[in-house]
């Protein structure tokens, strides 16, 4: 059964659009046929329409307007998932004004969804139902009050400098594409384990910034226990987050990562960090309660 697909899209991020006209865009799909994707005169709104085959069984369950997933059989589920090429389209053509017309404000995740329709005849639109996924990213900013100005002396009074992989933990928590955000917090891991033992033991700095390093999760496990006593806690999100950062650093693909996966990995390397920050400064209560609301 072949029915139309429209979806509508908002730009994410900054995008300056000069255009005197509604822009019309052509992008043939995999099964032939073709996508149209508008764009409006501020270059923010962005429709994309295509046709797709679907099952006897999903067209009957979409005629009776049907507005939630979780009730459909699993098939029906994966089938209704899989209409996607409104998305690939309009994807595909803000990739290449991002890419090819050096939009570095254009987010990475380019496109924010507005809502998915069906029709029969290209006239008469119904909503196209499919699963709500919320992302979380579970982090708080504490003001500056006289408690805590207290907490910052106690660190000043503890020669406390914050690791150089703070800036790369905060810009992966930041961050909004999953790729992005795994790539920043592995980089995070790797030079916070490194400031690490050179705080540790100024001897063996030449070792730490001059030699091969090992695998990161041997860094965080038998290594780092045999000089503390301690592995990290982390120490297998960490040996899993580095395989997945060299495959999408060496892979020339576009490996699909879940959002929420990645905020949960770049919340074990800031346990991991801060249970580096606590084995150096074992005295400081307040380090110890960073530590303590972080796990």
């Amino acid at each position: 059964m072949k029915i139309y697909l429209k979806s509508r899209y908002v730009v994410s991020g900054e995008l300056e659009s000069r255009i005197a006209q509604e822009l019309q865009f052509r992008i043939p799909m995999q099964n032939n046929g073709e996508a149209i994707v508008k764009i409006s005169l501020d270059g923010k709104q962005i429709e994309s329409f295509c046709e797709a085959e679907i099952s006897n069984d999903l067209y009957n369950i979409l005629k009776t307007g049907i507005k939630e997933v979780d009730g459909l059989s699993n098939s029906l589920q994966v089938e209704l998932a899989g209409l996607r090429c409104p998305f690939k389209a309009a994807q595909k053509v803000f990739s290449l004004i991002k890419y090819c017309f050096n939009n570095i404000k254009l987010d990475e995740g380019l496109l924010g969804n507005k809502g998915n329709y069906w029709s029969e005849d290209k006239l008469d639109w119904k909503y196209l139902p499919g699963k709500i996924i919320f992302k979380f990213d579970a982090y708080s900013t504490r003001p500056l009050t006289e408690d805590n100005a207290r907490a910052i002396q106690d660190y000043i009074d503890s020669n406390f400098e914050p690791f150089l992989a703070f800036r790369h933990l905060h810009r992966a928590i930041r961050e909004r594409s999953p790729r992005y955000k795994w790539i920043d917090a592995t980089i995070a891991a790797e030079l916070a384990i490194k400031e690490f033992f050179i705080r540790l033991n100024k001897d063996i700095e030449p070792w730490v910034l001059e030699v091969p390093s090992p695998p990161l999760d041997k860094l965080y496990g038998k290594i780092l226990e045999f000089y503390t006593g301690e592995r990290s806690p982390k120490v297998n999100a960490i040996r899993e987050g580095a395989k997945i950062r060299n495959e999408l650093l060496h892979k020339p693909q576009d490996n699909k990562i879940e959002y929420q996966r990645a905020v949960e990995y770049v919340k074990d390397v800031e346990i991991a960090i801060w249970h580096l920050i606590k084995l150096l400064y074992k005295d400081n209560r307040f380090i110890e309660n960073s530590y303590i609301r972080r796990i």
